[in-house]
């Protein structure tokens, strides 16, 4: 949910371990004198509603930088300009970059896993899941689509950090199992279910983004329909095929 940020991902960058702490890699990323501002992460200080409500103005800058410049386009020095306050106090929030980075992608998760939670407290049949789940990934990507913050999600774009890409397995792991749970309630094996999670969350993700990309022709509720119909009945069944 907007604001909140689990702690099990907190992030803490060592000043070497990435070009954009480093020195003499990128002089503008190095941290504050731990004399002046603590680099201390935002996730082990008590917050305020003041706090957290900066934290979301300093997330949505960076969001919005991230998806104009790509990762490695983006400093810490733009993003303090662009949200109009000092490095160390942008510091004071986020460890660095990357630190923060992975809070934007992070944030978009919790937000497509609370609201997939939120969908399967309503639903009642099987079929009611399978489209309340590809109806939140239609949603999220029409909301967040000019953004770019699900191809940051699905497509890191911090190829030279593998960390990045193990966190994002891990969270996606997570959601997918909770999917696989809730639909299949045990009826299929383990393996068998997860797959089916997996495929629903892909096969969603992709229909959703070439109906955005493409100037949404049809209704979302329409198009949401027709990938939910197809995992439901099968091609046929659902009119996108005919015998």
């Amino acid at each position: 949910m907007p604001g909140s940020h689990r702690p099990g991902f907190a992030v803490t960058e060592s000043p070497t371990a990435h070009p954009c702490t480093n020195p003499a890699r990128e002089v503008d990323e190095a941290p504050a004198p731990m004399t002046t501002v603590p680099t201390i992460s935002a996730a082990h200080r008590p917050a305020s509603p003041r706090r957290i409500a900066r934290r979301n103005q300093l997330l949505d800058t960076a969001q919005l930088a991230f998806a104009t410049y790509g990762y490695h386009g983006v400093s810490m020095q733009m993003l303090s300009r662009r949200a109009g306050i000092s490095k160390p106090v942008l510091y004071q929030h986020f460890s660095g970059k990357l630190d923060l980075y992975l809070t934007v992608v992070e944030r978009y998760l919790d937000r497509l896993d609370d609201a997939i939670r939120e969908v399967f407290v309503d639903a009642v049949t099987e079929r009611d899941r399978i489209r309340g789940t590809v109806a939140v990934l239609f949603e999220m990507v029409d909301r967040y689509g000019e953004l770019a913050t699900h191809d940051a999600a699905f497509n890191s774009a911090v190829p030279s950090e593998p960390a990045v890409g193990w966190r994002i397995r891990v969270r996606l792991a997570q959601i997918t199992g909770e999917i696989a749970d809730q639909i299949c309630r045990g009826q299929i094996d383990h393996h068998r279910s997860r797959m089916f999670a997996f495929g629903l969350v892909g096969a969603g993700l992709a229909a959703a983004r070439l109906w955005w990309n493409s100037d949404q022709p049809i209704p979302r509720h329409e198009a949401v329909q027709a990938v939910a119909d197809l995992f439901w009945t099968g091609p046929i069944s659902s009119g996108t095929v005919t015998t």
